[in-house]
């Protein structure tokens, strides 16, 4: 009996040693990680809560964050495709069957597309850029930036001038919002300049009390109208207006919440982001953040 309990005991205590270790290795196969900042948009890493997303570059003294939503177009929920055009899908598709791709191309255009649009189709357009530029930390060691799969989280890490700084970035489904928190390990440490941007057609862009808006109506008037607004919290130091940008100078965090909606569905642009701001004031950034793992790890922890 002594001999089978303690039999029992090593292969308990082999088996929670092995499953300690399978956590470990899990956790490490779950985050791509990088030793330098993204050279371009292939290598920025995303995030996103199915609706609003960004491509995150990592970069330690500029920093973009290049923004989507999914419902950002050229036209309305008007569709202009042409009447009659799926009778030609079965002879595009034999086209391409045969590996005549050029006449396939062609057929497509002449059938398919409305010819009341430029391209031929409506067409996906960016949201624009979160661009902050930091300050003092131009001398960084140890860098790293990785995506974690299990928690969809962006997480770049530095030290700069015997500092750590933290970032951390991911996109919330719960919440509605895309947030940011950069924190370094001493008091003081954050300087930064931060605004929107969207290349094309003269967006129209507003700082107030910590917010700053974008917003536009695409294509001339024809496309979606669609607004973005950026919550800007310092924890410490000071917070200034400068133009169409935001100043923040010497504070130990800084959080942000960018939120964003279009008119695609009937909706107004603005009162959707009115009310996702409002929902968001009363929770802490890491109430946020326990919502969107929580929410998200229902769906991943299924696989």
């Amino acid at each position: 009996m002594k001999l089978r309990l303690k039999l029992t005991a090593f292969l308990f205590s082999i088996f929670f040693i092995s499953i300690t270790v399978t956590g470990q290795e899990l956790q490490d196969e779950l985050r791509l990680w990088f030793k330098q900042p993204a050279s371009g948009w292939n290598e920025a890493l995303p995030i996103g809560n199915g609706r609003l997303g960004a491509m995150v570059f990592g970069g330690v003294e500029q920093e973009r964050l290049q923004l989507n939503e999914e419902s950002v177009w050229t036209k309305g929920s008007t569709l202009e495709d042409k009447e009659d055009g799926y009778k030609a899908i079965p002879e595009i598709r034999e086209l391409l069957f045969k590996g005549e791709y050029e006449k396939a191309e062609q057929m497509c255009k002449k059938e398919l597309m409305s010819e009341r649009l430029p391209s031929g189709t409506n067409t996906y357009q960016t949201l624009g850029n979160l661009n902050i530029q930091f300050e003092g930390v131009d001398n960084y060691s140890h860098y790293k930036r990785e995506l974690q799969l299990d928690s969809a989280l962006v997480k770049t890490t530095f030290n700069s001038n015997g500092t750590k700084h933290t970032r951390t970035v991911f996109s919330s489904a719960a919440d509605e919002a895309l947030v940011m928190l950069a924190k370094a390990g001493k008091p003081g440490q954050i300087t930064c300049t931060l605004d929107l941007s969207r290349p094309g057609e003269g967006e129209k862009i507003k700082v107030t009390d910590g917010l700053i808006t974008m917003k536009q109506h695409l294509s001339n008037g024809k496309g979606v109208k669609y607004e973005t607004r950026l919550r800007v919290i310092p924890h410490g130091g000071k917070m200034e207006a400068n133009g169409n940008s935001i100043q923040i100078t010497e504070a130990d965090k800084l959080e942000l919440r960018l939120v964003a909606a279009t008119d695609y569905r009937g909706e107004n642009p603005s009162k959707k982001c009115t009310g996702y701001l409002e929902t968001l004031q009363s929770k802490s950034y890491r109430q946020i953040l326990n919502d969107h793992v929580g929410e998200y790890q229902q769906y991943f922890k299924r696989v």
